[in-house]
């Protein structure tokens, strides 16, 4: 919705640009934007009218392209590791015969490796999606109004989410630092190399569910500009289904309620996995959990309820 919203080059999705490249993860995004703006009236409008987009835009199919790819890389590692025995010691053999082995396999250099890696990588996707969204907000290149507000000038529109994913951004950059480079020495001496693989995993999810509520603010604003734009060309087909089910639910911001319960409802509609399916190729899943239904109108009420349930929860607390 973005890219649509600020005019994007379709040039930077082209297949054969694309393939240039070795990388399944560029190609499957690059697939997936293609059809996903596929029949956009207002990208259409906008093919040549600059030679190259922001990085933010162009590089969209590039950076979650290398995310998809390294995110497969860790669940080979995570798969291999739940393989593994990682006790110590270990014993095996046969009660005539036993044979104890006191390594280190109780070292978790590859977890923490590669939840490292995921943090580093949510981070760089999300830092991304708050460059989109400051672009939203920036009329000096969006052609939108300041801020996204209705009305310029006397409100403030998106200003203050822009602030508040900078800030999660800010956060992410902080505590992407690889935990298994810290270090230290325990035990006498015995254990003078330590991975931290459970600090590491820790301070990934902690990346993962802000990265989320990064992006359910990219949402919220870009379903704004759509709503905000100044000519009447059509959307895509997939864009326009993506702002209907945003709209069923959340009418457009007039500066008139606080945009808390609104960024905690995109953040459980991003968590959850409710947006629409894109028309074009996917990943197959197995995946058939309450957290994602399969009838639309029962995935949009679940992700309301969800949010409903967030809010009393915080408004509790």
């Amino acid at each position: 919705m973005s890219f649509e919203n600020l005019g994007g080059q379709l040039d930077a999705l082209d297949a054969q640009s694309l393939a240039f490249r070795r990388s399944e993860g560029l190609a499957l995004v690059g697939a997936r934007m293609r059809a996903a703006l596929d029949g956009s009236a207002i990208l259409n409008e906008s093919i040549g009218c600059r030679t190259q987009d922001p990085l933010s835009l162009r590089t969209i199919p590039h950076v979650h392209g290398a995310a998809r790819d390294a995110l497969l890389t860790t669940k080979e590692v995570v798969n291999r590791e739940l393989a593994s025995i990682t006790d110590n010691p270990i014993v095996a053999g046969t009660p005539d015969a036993p044979r104890v082995y006191s390594q280190a396999h109780a070292v978790g250099a590859s977890i923490a490796l590669a939840m490292d890696g995921i943090a580093v990588t949510m981070a760089q996707v999300s830092a991304l999606a708050e460059r989109r969204l400051d672009r939203l907000v920036n009329p000096l290149v969006s052609g939108l109004p300041p801020f996204l507000a209705e009305i310029g000038g006397t409100r403030s529109g998106f200003m203050i989410a822009q602030y508040t994913a900078a800030s999660l951004v800010a956060q992410n950059r902080r505590i992407a630092e690889p935990a298994s480079q810290d270090g230290g020495i325990t035990s006498g001496l015995q254990e003078d190399h330590l991975c931290h693989a459970t600090p590491a995993a820790l301070k990934a999810l902690d990346i993962i569910e802000n990265s989320a509520r990064i992006l359910g603010i990219e949402l919220l604003a870009a379903t704004q500009a759509c709503n905000l734009q100044p000519t009447n060309l059509a959307r895509a087909p997939y864009t326009e289904a993506l702002r209907t089910r945003v709209r069923d639910v959340l009418p457009i911001y007039r500066d008139d309620r606080p945009l808390a319960n609104d960024m905690m409802f995109a953040f459980r509609m991003i968590s959850d996995g409710v947006p629409p399916p894109l028309p074009g190729p996917l990943i197959q899943t197995d995946r058939t959990d309450a957290s994602s239904p399969s009838d639309p109108g029962l995935a949009m009420q679940h992700c309301a309820d969800s949010a409903n349930d967030s809010l009393v929860e915080v408004q509790s607390g």
